[in-house]
């Protein structure tokens, strides 16, 4: 477990910039315990993927949080030197949903994206492209969910006796957005992988007003005594991320689905991480505060099975 640095981003940090380095080639879950943050000796922001050469959807979530957190105070550069990274960025529509902050000028990628030639391959049964979903609108949770659900069944087919029961939790992960982060957007991403084994991950979340924010209001004391990690913890029991009209059995439903089929699950907020898998799980303290909340699933194929 890494030592929290109190360095929270927000509208009361003025004109202070940050110099934020991900020094992990992989920019997942694991990621924001292990970069570097230091003050700017300007009012402009940085982040530099230098180092990273690949990344999962969740780890695409947690960057677009922290570009749309850190250009909300200041300008922001983004460095991405690597063209892989970049080509898979723009091939994944991450331009697209930064087109506000882009146009404004808040947010810059350094190379632009303009300096690369990219073809666009049709994939859409590997992946979905990350995207807004209106949390707020029946029609496009469900198309959401649909496309997600045609994504799992290609390189996750063994949990085809699972379906109801894995669309159900999705459609309650998408909908808890509306519910509890202050905001109805919600964006999603999703990518299939063959190796090392058969197996889907998604990713969804919101930059609205996280976890312990949203759970206070029925857990406060609860809470009080928890680190962010603990509180991404309490949110997958049965019943706590509920209302007075339900719900509440999403991230306890995938939990189960994980502990077991395999894979993961992820769920971040503020400071902290807290991964499920099969047989184990630990919590991970982030040195920044990342905005909202971002749940991340890992689902297995036919490879890894059942043991």
């Amino acid at each position: 477990m890494h030592a929290t640095v109190n360095s929270g981003i927000s509208e009361a940090s003025g004109h202070q910039g940050w110099q934020v380095v991900f020094r992990d080639a992989r920019l997942d879950e694991v990621s924001l315990s292990n970069a570097e943050m230091s003050p700017s000796p300007s009012a402009d922001s940085l982040l530099d993927l230098s180092f990273v050469s690949f990344l999962t959807p969740f780890g695409m979530l947690v960057l677009h949080g922290l570009i749309k957190r850190l250009s909300s105070v200041g300008c922001l550069t983004v460095q991405v030197p690597n063209r892989d990274v970049a080509t898979y960025l723009w091939r994944m529509d991450f331009h697209v949903c930064l087109e506000t902050e882009l146009k404004a000028g808040t947010v810059k990628f350094s190379p632009e994206f303009s300096a690369y030639r990219f073809s666009r391959k049709p994939l859409k049964e590997s992946l979905l492209e990350l995207q807004g979903v209106n949390a707020a609108s029946d029609e496009e949770v469900t198309q959401a969910e649909e496309r997600l659900w045609s994504v799992i069944q290609r390189r996750a087919p063994t949990l085809g006796a699972l379906e109801e029961q894995v669309r159900i939790a999705l459609v309650e992960i998408l909908s808890n957005v509306q519910r509890h982060s202050g905001t109805a957007k919600a964006w999603v991403v999703a990518q299939s992988y063959a190796y090392p084994v058969e197996r889907v991950e998604i990713a969804i979340g919101d930059v609205g007003v996280g976890l312990r924010h949203s759970l206070s209001r029925l857990h406060r004391q609860r809470l009080q005594q928890m680190s962010d990690w603990e509180v991404a913890k309490f949110a997958t029991e049965p019943g706590i991320t509920g209302s007075e009209l339900g719900g509440g059995t999403g991230l306890s439903a995938i939990l189960e689905i994980v502990r077991e089929y395999g894979g993961a699950l992820h769920l971040a907020s503020g400071h902290g991480c807290y991964s499920a898998y099969r047989s184990s799980e630990q919590g991970l303290d982030y040195i920044l505060a990342l905005p909202g909340t971002v749940v991340g699933v890992s689902l297995v194929g036919r490879s890894a099975g059942r043991s």
